[in-house]
């Protein structure tokens, strides 16, 4: 039988746009896919700071057969960003930092590159740092093996370049929370986990909360990652030794997490100012407003403003949203990497609407400053195809039916008309604007930038671009080889096909796009720019 502890509903619904009070919405519906034998989620809905439901779903643990309940811990992933960016504001306010210290203040060890970087560009994801997984990934550290946060900083402080200029651009970034928790260690005197558990956890009542720096892991009522085995399908349990702290590692459940969304609401712990600063963004160096507070995601869902944001790591898929307006935040925990929980996240506030969700296109904000000022043409003059910006981004545009889609590598993205001249991608919370522009070029934000059509290309002789490339920078290397005329890019345990976009560039699956140059040296990829290989001779 499929477990469900369902709390008792404590108080009315009380409002006219929400579904009756006299009878509990039907949540469980959400959940009504997952097997009692197979990973599932844990979930909760709060109105009014008071958890009118909650409810565990599937398996907690598929060798012991232990079920997942209402009160099961999990493993936050990105989720914890937000208690980084609290102890940061909680620092700021104690007068130990402040949000324009540069990074080096405290991390004086970071080369050169990372001079113009403030503490605020790390908490707002606009450092441009390179990406501290991607570069683990390259040196050939599984999960499986121990990897520490003191390594991972040794990794940044051996490259030589940043993504972008601080501040220019939004690109996520895991590697700026892993510095913001060595500064809250370096500022504070604590490592984050001992400053989280006194500062945060504790105040707040959230006893079933903790951060956790190295493995194996030994906490009560845990549900273990799974995902699916790439030849069986069977799930699998994932084994992750990696310790770094700031952008995730927070263990939780659905009630310690109510009590910490309620205090998004009341400041009680921190005060009023301060979880208002959590919401608060940055506009970029051009002008247009940012997205993402202090560990937090401004956006809209519905028409509401929605203050959210998920995770996905290590087999567990997570998110946790709050409504100012509704007063209404929802909790959703999976054990399982494509457990969907942003989507069930809406999905239970739907239910407590009353309504399916309408079209997510009125989420869209206005386009920004820097797509407003232009001379724009006709959406009739656009011309699918790849498409090289000023600054060497690259993108692929592309037909589908009578709709337009944006490749970003790796981002698919599909298109919706806000005008006759501009069409948007909603981006997960981070839009995307294109307009078409004179001359045949169309223009995007983040960065703004115009794109010129790139002519299309394909190798007469893909040999020269077999071989070993290693990382000029810090330990690392991917390897090109051939296989029934066709190249394909091999980075650890992960092999990405590459396809040929316009002259020396190809795609190549999640990694990004690969552009070769002089002497045939990887010199870039989109999710981690400016990282420089060259080619050595095969061992």
């Amino acid at each position: 039988m499929r477990t469900l502890l369902t709390a008792v509903l404590i108080s009315t619904l009380g409002a006219a746009s929400m579904a009756r009070a006299d009878a509990l919405p039907a949540f469980p519906a959400v959940f009504a896919d997952i097997p009692a034998d197979q990973p599932g989620c844990a979930a909760g809905v709060m109105r009014g700071g008071q958890l009118i439901w909650s409810a565990g779903y599937g398996a907690a643990n598929l060798a012991s057969g232990a079920a997942i309940q209402a009160d099961t811990r999990f493993n936050l992933a990105s989720v914890s960003k937000q208690f980084t960016g609290f102890a940061i504001l909680q620092l700021q306010a104690q007068g130990r930092l402040s949000l324009e210290d540069p990074v080096r203040r405290f991390l004086p060890e970071l080369p050169a590159y990372a001079q113009g970087i403030k503490i605020r560009h790390l908490l707002h994801h606009t450092s441009g740092l390179q990406d501290y997984m991607l570069l683990a990934e390259l040196a050939g550290i599984p999960l499986t093996q121990r990897f520490t946060q003191q390594q991972a900083l040794d990794l940044l402080v051996r490259q030589d370049s940043l993504m972008f200029a601080p501040g220019s651009e939004f690109s996520y970034s895991n590697s700026g929370y892993l510095l913001l928790s060595s500064i809250v260690e370096r500022a504070s005197g604590l490592p984050l986990k001992h400053y989280s558990r006194a500062n945060i956890f504790l105040p707040l009542g959230m006893d079933h909360s903790s951060i956790v720096d190295q493995y194996p892991v030994q906490l009560p009522n845990l549900a273990r990652g799974y995902e699916p085995d790439a030849q069986s399908k069977a799930y699998v349990a994932v084994e992750a030794r990696w310790e770094q702290t700031g952008d995730g590692q927070v263990h939780s459940n659905v009630a310690d997490l109510m009590r910490w969304l309620r205090n998004l609401s009341t400041g009680r712990v921190g005060g009023k100012v301060l979880v208002e600063n959590m919401r608060q963004t940055e506009p970029f160096n051009d002008g247009d407003p940012g997205y993402y507070g202090a560990g937090l995601a401004n956006r809209s869902y519905r028409g509401l403003q929605e203050l959210s944001h998920s995770g996905s790591w290590a087999g567990f898929s997570t998110d946790v949203a709050w409504y100012p307006k509704l007063d209404v935040a929802t909790v959703v925990l999976c054990n399982l990497d494509d457990g969907r929980a942003s989507e069930r996240g809406h999905q239970l506030l739907d239910t407590l609407l009353g309504s399916p969700a309408p079209s997510g296109e009125a989420d869209i904000p206005a386009p920004p400053p820097s797509i407003r000022a232009l001379p724009k043409a006709s959406l009739k003059t656009l011309v699918a195809g790849t498409y090289l910006g000023d600054g060497g981004h690259q993108l692929q545009l592309r037909r589908s039916g009578k709709e337009w889609i944006l490749e970003t590598f790796p981002d698919v993205l599909p298109l919706t008309r806000q005008s006759d001249e501009v069409l948007a991608a909603d981006n997960d919370g981070t839009p995307i604007y294109l307009a078409a522009t004179s001359g045949g070029r169309i223009a995007l934000n983040n960065p703004a930038s115009t794109y010129a059509l790139a002519p299309a290309w394909k190798p007469e002789d893909i040999r020269p671009y077999v071989g070993l490339y290693a990382l000029q920078t810090s330990p690392g290397q991917l390897k090109v080889y051939a296989r029934h005329g066709k190249l394909y890019m091999r980075i650890g345990q992960y092999t990405y096909p590459m396809q040929p976009l316009t002259a020396e560039r190809f795609s190549a699956g999640e990694l990004g796009v690969i552009s070769f140059a002089e002497e045939r040296a990887v010199l870039t990829s989109s999710v981690a720019r400016h990282l420089r290989f060259r080619k050595v001779p095969l061992q």
